[in-house]
């Protein structure tokens, strides 16, 4: 009797741990992921801060919450007067000593779970550093410390909440705060087709533009009767996976596994959002019809993402908007104010505070000739007696690039500071404008009351930014244009000119096509519903996405790597030996180009067969259907590896490095590989003026020699006309002397 007790205690005890361990999740994280940096957070001069975002999704419940501290403070530091104050939404949760003697600090710190808020939460470090009791200069370069982001990790347990989902809190189901894995498996009738592709991809794109930058990796499934529950009571749970998921198809298809007074309400296009059968935590979205142009209403009501407070939504109509080419970027010259960027009127204030930044995007083929400038109307205000070496520092992404003295011993209102931003500054896509203050109060040094509080500068949101004339040209292949833009796949911001195929119909094949798209339709910022989807091969007129393990051979005509064909990959290296003559080296350097000799040193072939095990690759080139267009292929060796390929390629480590035309990603193994093998062409239109402007900003030295060279032609037939003239006209005139 006592071991029937003791057995039936083990297997209560292990179901409860696999329930805990199935909705409860745990994982260590470098502060480094939320600071986007593995650089130390500086905490400069007397008063020294530093901010990271911390995320919580707003269907979590925190269980535990432990930050785990290693931080390096100056030897020179005052120990009795130095700390280090950690704070969670502005309140404090901890203190530690900066001492001397012990620069070293590790520390663990708990983080109160009512201090933690669904969104982004604020984890401030501040600083107090002094090196004397009296007098001291607070900028002093000894008065500093520095946490380590990649040693310093935040440990968060957190717990999925049971809930009553309804249709507009896909948000928070989709949340890019969320801790937990976001994993989404989308169910389609047994034989997917056409419909049901293009349904699965605007779901992916619904799902994934909520998750914002958040990746997305779908799985697809098919349908398979058994004993379900709720609103599925004949569909077989394990179809549905261990995350959230999407039942897509016609009511005829899905009648069967649907509850008899659910499908009774089916009497247009349908959504309805539910409980996941088996685990509460988790939804089920259902969206149906009576044929496919009412399931296409419903499932491209979920891309739109607006929708009404209610578990179940019959959608009768839908009225997509129609959006001129470049929607939603900068792409026609003129004026805006920050205020139209989504900028909001921000203060800046101290010694050492953080940048204000405004964002902009811009088109992906934008292009101006190299003297054009964006236009900058500055709106600001700025506090009084501040010392005249006091700057407002300007930067591009990054990159310094103008400055604007604050030098007004009065302070005041200046309107319509003008500055000249060179355009080459910016790049395609997303840009950030950062306006860095450094200010410095007009009285300091020992022994002086140090005043910080008029160091202040406020910009104001009617700033204006004004675009030069510019036109819409673009070097094609170019994967890091497609990686940070989804270019050219979405100049047109419904996808009406994206032809995407899929080459066999495995469900791995279906989830990487999907899982691609949703990536693309983050970059775009838009859903793509008039993108054409199918096995076949699209229309010729629609630049082409490939994404399989058996490429047709008519679609990989000019591709830079064909099956059964060797590829050559370069690994250009100096060329010590100087084979090549004096005058070659000169011209290949003038000219902007590379020793042939060189370039070719480290070729490597490579057997398509050998190159694909394991490993995805991603190239780009002109398309074969349509020389004005452009084909993209994902290839795998197996569907298999294709799927998980898919699933890792589109993580910010290896999508941001996609580049060139060809993109080698080993499966399971970090980086990715990226190398120009074919040949390059130009998209878009920029007029003769244009392309001459373009060819001398490519290569300078050659344009400058060609000049100077028609200068020199000019001079000597000016010489010959005065000659001819002179002999003509003044023949046996004798010259005075």
């Amino acid at each position: 009797m006592k071991k029937m007790i003791w057995l039936w205690l083990a297997l209560l005890v292990a179901s409860n741990g696999a329930f805990a361990s199935a909705g409860r999740q745990g994982r260590d994280v470098p502060l480094a992921e939320l600071s986007g940096s593995t650089r130390p957070l500086r905490l400069s001069g007397a008063a020294g801060q530093q901010t990271l975002v911390l995320p919580l999704g707003a269907r979590e419940t925190v269980k535990s919450a432990t930050l785990h501290l290693v931080a390096t403070n100056s030897t020179a530091l005052l120990g009795e007067r130095s700390q280090l104050v950690v704070q969670l939404n502005d309140r404090v949760i901890a203190q530690l000593p900066l001492s001397p003697k012990q620069p070293e600090i590790a520390a663990d710190i708990r983080l109160p779970l009512a201090q933690l808020k669904p969104g982004y939460n604020r984890l401030t470090f501040a600083a107090a550093q002094h090196y004397t009791l009296q007098c001291e200069d607070p900028a002093a370069p000894e008065l500093w410390s520095e946490i380590d982001v990649q040693q310093s990790t935040l440990r968060i347990d957190t717990e999925l909440q049971a809930q009553a989902p309804t249709l507009d809190r896909l948000a928070a189901v989709f949340d890019p705060a969320q801790w937990h894995d976001r994993k989404l498996a989308i169910v389609t009738a047994a034989q997917p087709g056409a419909n049901e592709l293009g349904w699965g991809a605007q779901l992916t794109q619904g799902a994934a533009l909520r998750l914002r930058y958040q990746p997305l990796a779908v799985q697809h499934r098919s349908v398979a009767a058994g004993r379900g529950d709720g609103a599925v009571p004949g569909l077989d749970p394990a179809v549905l996976g261990d995350g959230d998921a999407m039942l897509v198809g016609t009511l005829a298809q899905l009648k069967p596994y649907l509850d008899p007074a659910l499908a009774a309400k089916v009497k247009s296009g349908f959504l309805g959002v539910y409980p996941r059968p088996g685990d509460s935590r988790r939804v089920l979205l259902i969206a149906t019809g009576r044929d496919a142009a009412e399931v296409g209403k419903a499932v491209a009501a979920v891309a739109g993402r607006q929708l009404p407070r209610q578990a179940e939504l019959a959608v009768t109509e839908l009225s997509l908007p129609r959006l001129a080419p470049y929607a939603g970027q900068i792409a026609k010259p003129g004026s805006y104010t920050l205020r139209d960027l989504g900028f909001a009127t921000r203060n800046a204030r101290g010694l050492y505070p953080e940048a204000i930044e405004a964002t902009l995007r811009l088109p992906p083929d934008l292009y101006g000739p190299e003297n054009s400038t964006v236009g900058v109307a500055l709106n600001y205000a700025v506090g009084a007696k501040l010392r005249a070496d006091s700057v407002l520092n300007v930067f591009v992404n990054g990159q310094f690039v103008q400055v604007i003295p604050l030098d007004q011993d009065k302070g005041g209102t200046v309107e319509r500071y003008r500055l000249e931003i060179p355009l080459r500054a910016f790049r395609p896509g997303d840009n950030t404008i950062a306006f860095q203050p450094r200010m410095t109060p007009l009285v300091s040094g020992s022994c002086q009351l140090l005043q910080t509080e008029n160091l202040q500068l406020t910009i104001f949101d009617d700033s204006t930014l004004t675009l030069p004339a510019v036109s819409h040209f673009a070097r094609l292949p170019d994967l890091s244009r497609l990686a940070s833009t989804a270019f050219p796949y979405a100049v047109q911001p419904d996808g009406a000119d994206l032809g995407v195929q899929v080459t066999e119909r495995s469900s791995d094949s279906i989830a990487a096509a999907w899982t691609l798209l949703g990536k693309l339709a983050q970059k775009h910022g838009l859903p793509l519903p008039a993108a054409h989807i199918g096995f076949d091969t699209p229309p010729a007129d629609r630049h082409l996405l490939v994404v399989g393990t058996r490429p047709p051979a008519a679609l990989l005509e000019g591709a830079p790597w064909h099956p059964g064909r060797p590829m050559q990959f370069t690994q250009p290296v100096v060329d010590t030996a100087q084979g090549e003559g004096w005058w070659s080296r000169q011209w290949a350097r003038w000219t902007g180009g590379r020793d042939a000799h060189a370039a070719t040193v480290a070729s490597t072939g490579i057997k398509a067969d050998a190159m694909l095990a394991g490993q995805l690759l991603a190239m780009q080139y002109r398309s074969p259907l349509d020389g004005d267009r452009t084909a993209t292929v994902f290839v795998a060796g197996s569907p298999a590896e294709l799927a998980r390929g898919s699933a890792e390629l589109i993580e910010p480590a290896n999508w941001d490095r996609l580049g060139d035309d060809v993109s080698l990603l080993r499966i399971g193994e970090p980086g990715i590989v990226s190398q120009r093998v074919g040949a390059q062409y130009d998209v878009g239109g920029i007029g003769v003026t244009g392309r001459i402007g373009y060819a001398f900003s490519q290569h300078p030295l050659v344009w400058l020699a060609l000049t100077l060279v028609l200068v020199g032609l000019l001079a000597l037939v000016t010489v010959k006309l005065l000659r001819r003239f002179h002999l003509r006209h003044h023949a046996g005139v004798e010259e005075e002397q």
